[in-house]
């Protein structure tokens, strides 16, 4: 009986481990490669590429930052809804940049994105969180302004322009390749999230809470705060960069 278990464990770990290691790893890379075959044949018909300046596909998924705000509407492009980029609207002492807005029957869902990989750790109190990364150097780690304390001041900022009884979403959105190590993550699932379950989030709330016509109206109110001048952002910008040293 021992021999036989013996000679399982080594069969287990001289072949079947191995072979289970390279077909799970076969498997993700054509989960991986069909996901982005899609995105790039979504890419010139979505909201994101009429909106935002015109570029290619190659070229944006050099910039992860702007890559992660296009694969929100990808990821959720089975949906009805308008949608809203870069938006730049008054706060109590300047204006306030949201990544993304999304405007369906369900509500006004606001997304900041966070196109990450890696390993995420913060708490909701911590000013400051830490994305730590595997390199050929060893761990990286890099510091980053709490998303939730930020998409929090979005949210207020956004409430402020809409009828009281509208109904707003705030979620952060992290990259497929993160992983989150922060109990906010299981406290309020429905508020932090890799992008791997953003429609999960977004289709568990109901339909039916904004008629068409307020759906209309809500954007058209928000889509003058798209159009501004190079250089107040600019100006937004630098402001930004000196509040976070």
């Amino acid at each position: 009986m021992k021999s036989d278990t013996a000679l399982f464990s080594r069969l287990w770990a001289i072949i079947v481990r191995p072979v289970l290691k390279f077909l799970k790893k076969t498997f993700k890379r054509i989960g991986n490669g069909a996901f982005a075959l899609g995105a790039r044949i979504y890419y010139k018909k979505s909201p994101y590429y009429q909106q935002m300046p015109h570029r290619s596909f190659a070229d944006l998924k050099k910039d992860k930052g702007a890559y992660g705000e296009y694969l929100l509407c990808y990821l959720l492009r089975r949906e009805k809804g308008r949608w809203l980029y870069n938006l730049y609207i008054p706060g109590r002492e300047e204006a306030t940049e949201l990544d993304a807005l999304f405007i369906c029957s369900r509500g006004v869902f606001l997304f900041e994105s966070k196109n990450f990989s890696g390993r995420i750790y913060g708490l909701l109190s911590q000013p400051d969180w830490v994305q730590s990364v595997k390199t050929e150097k060893g761990i990286r780690k890099l510091r980053f302004f709490n998303p939730m304390m930020q998409n929090g001041a979005h949210a207020r900022a956004l409430k402020a322009l809409l009828p009281e009884n509208t109904p707003v979403y705030p979620m952060v959105v992290f990259g497929r390749e993160s992983t989150l190590y922060t109990p906010v993550a299981k406290e309020q699932p429905d508020k932090l999230f890799c992008s791997r379950d953003l429609r999960k989030r977004v289709s568990a709330i109901k339909k039916g809470m904004l008629s068409a016509d307020r759906v209309d109206n809500i954007h058209s109110t928000l889509a003058q705060y798209t159009k501004i001048d190079l250089r107040d952002k600019l100006s937004h910008l630098r402001r930004a960069q000196k509040r976070r040293r």
